[in-house]
């Protein structure tokens, strides 16, 4: 099996469950090469940071197979940018996971066949991303669509269930942290699609459309607290804007 990292970054209110996650993602067959946990010390977002790990997580860390990372915080592209400052541009592969969620046996295995039948970025989950009349529909049009069938551009993977990447997948303006964060700061997932869907890195879902349980349901997350009341509508509008005065290119515009 060609070497597959897992990589995650956490948030103080959730530090003291992620044990569990990394647990169900220690246990998967094939297991990963390694699981990359990204934590910063100061605070940023619903993040107050992250000092002394609780022991159930640091009896887990062992520097081999389970590496903590600290990093400056860039909320939710922790997960990712760190991991690309070594290996963008590579063959090699890395699953980006939640920090509140809990991954069957067999999670792991899946979206490495997903990768391999066809080469494309593979979530467990995915929404289409939908046009109407020449423009990006609203987020909450995309809830209930129905995904192409094959790999397409317009398929936005859940970052929270899990999604499959190889370093040649990211054009390198994908790690502009500064233009991320002030155009999606809490929406990683968005920003990462338009730069593939730019550069004709087409994405699929292989879970069946079951999202994956949370290790315990409510608290905070970005979801909640920034996306879910339009706040991804106003970042897919930044994100258009940019894109045609940056690259002359729209989701909208581009082929599906």
């Amino acid at each position: 099996m060609a070497e597959v990292d897992v990589s995650l970054t956490a948030i103080s209110p959730r530090i003291g469950r992620l044990s569990v996650v990394v647990a169900s993602i220690l246990a998967q067959e094939p297991a990963p090469t390694r699981v990359l946990i990204h934590l910063s010390r100061e605070g940023y977002l619903l993040d107050e940071g992250v000092g002394d790990l609780p022991g159930d997580l640091a009896a887990l860390v062992d520097g081999r197979r389970v590496e903590v990372v600290r990093v400056a915080n860039t909320g939710p592209y922790r997960k990712i940018l760190p991991w690309l400052e070594r290996h963008l541009g590579t063959g090699r592969m890395v699953v980006t996971a939640d920090d509140d969620t809990v991954y069957p046996q067999g999670w792991l295995a899946r979206l490495l066949a997903g990768r391999a039948a066809n080469g494309a970025v593979t979530g467990w989950t995915a929404h289409p991303v939908v046009v109407r009349r020449g423009r990006v529909a609203g987020y909450g049009r995309w809830f209930g669509a129905a995904l192409p069938e094959g790999p397409a551009l317009r398929v936005l993977p859940i970052g929270k269930d899990g999604v499959l990447y190889a370093g040649t997948d990211f054009p390198e303006a994908v790690t502009d942290v500064a233009v991320a964060q002030r155009i999606a700061p809490t929406a990683d997932d968005l920003w990462l699609r338009w730069h593939m869907a730019r550069a004709g890195i087409p994405a699929q879902a292989v879970g069946q459309g079951v999202a994956l349980p949370e290790v315990a349901r409510g608290g905070p997350s970005l979801w909640r607290s920034y996306n879910r009341q339009g706040g991804n509508d106003a970042v897919v509008a930044a994100l258009e804007a940019h894109f045609a005065a940056t690259y002359g290119w729209t989701m909208a515009g581009g082929p599906s």
